[in-house]
């Protein structure tokens, strides 16, 4: 049934919709590209702290947008939310900065599991609670972000004095103007970095974007089938993940080299129009994935530390989204 929020300015529903399904991740891209320089500059642990309130709050407003069916809240809440949850490069910057080594690459792995089983478990609480009331997701989402920041203030220490002074002399909207991710594109070897993952990034991109248009043209399958496909292949990807920061005596741009071309024959799989080998390629996909991930988080770490592990991590970070 139509209302405040799908009939804005007399617009087209589809049209709303698709705004308002785009702004987040807008938020997301330039958050990722901002915060983790901005932590180095300001601390890890006070950025992650305020973005992690930040976008609980954000949660709650665009609950409160949709009680007031109010279009305009909505999507400012949206967009802010997107913006401080790109905080997923202050956490690996944290972890490329504190470790070294094997346990590095372990904690950076295990770090991006993590995010997987969110992107599992996060769409199927939703729909189980979206029946309780429109609102009860957000709301859910606003809570564990908060418990998030409570685990985070117990567990980590505070910044050192002569960081906090340093960051009260300075201006955030300054370092994220002058410091964000992309420029360090001016450097030549990362600039050929963000050439080739930014290929990776489109490949993964346009195979998580067809690939459930396939399965309704080549199997059928309904919703809740392609949600158990999508569960398959997260869930792999989130074992994997436990295991891709190992050691290895192959040199790693080789080693991702050969993770990409593996996860390159997974999609290609799907291409041959049977749907078991189809079913298959989609979810060993994340197989790959995650030990690429991992290798090039790893090596990128131990490569480009000089010029601060909070923009090298928002760097591969904005490059995906």
């Amino acid at each position: 049934s139509g209302n405040a929020l799908t009939s804005f300015l007399g617009l087209p529903p589809k049209l709303l919709f698709g705004i308002a399904l785009m702004i987040n991740p807008l938020g997301l891209l330039i958050g990722s590209a901002m915060l983790g320089p901005v932590s180095d500059r300001f601390g890890r642990r006070r950025l992650l702290l305020i973005t992690a309130i930040g976008a609980a709050i954000g949660h709650g407003l665009t609950a409160m947008a949709l009680l007031a069916q109010s279009y305009p809240l909505f999507l400012l809440a949206r967009f802010v939310t997107g913006l401080l949850e790109g905080n997923g490069s202050i956490l690996r910057a944290m972890l490329a900065e504190r470790l070294t080594g094997g346990l590095r690459n372990h904690a950076l792995s295990w770090l991006n599991g993590s995010f997987n089983l969110g992107w599992l478990v996060g769409p199927l609480l939703a729909g189980l609670t979206v029946g309780a009331g429109i609102t009860l997701p957000f709301y859910i989402a606003a809570a564990a972000l908060l418990l998030g920041a409570g685990l985070a203030a117990l567990a980590l220490e505070r910044e050192p004095v002569g960081q906090e002074r340093a960051a009260r002399a300075g201006s955030w909207w300054t370092v994220a103007r002058e410091r964000h991710a992309l420029t360090l594109l001016r450097h030549a070897p990362l600039r050929t970095l963000f050439t080739v993952h930014f290929a990776y990034a489109c490949g993964v991109a346009a195979f998580y974007e067809f690939f459930p248009l396939w399965l309704v043209d080549v199997g059928r399958y309904d919703t809740r089938q392609i949600a158990f496909v999508n569960m398959g292949m997260c869930a792999l990807m989130t074992c994997a993940a436990l295991f891709a920061g190992r050691a290895s005596a192959l040199e790693p741009r080789r080693r991702a080299s050969g993770q990409a071309a593996l996860a390159a024959a997974a999609i290609l799989a799907v291409g041959f129009g049977s749907l078991w080998v189809g079913l298959a390629g989609i979810v060993l996909f994340g197989l790959p994935h995650a030990y690429y991930n991992a290798t090039l988080q790893g090596w990128s770490a131990d490569q480009f530390a000089a010029h601060g592990q909070g923009a090298v991590m928002g760097l591969l970070s904005t490059t995906f989204c």
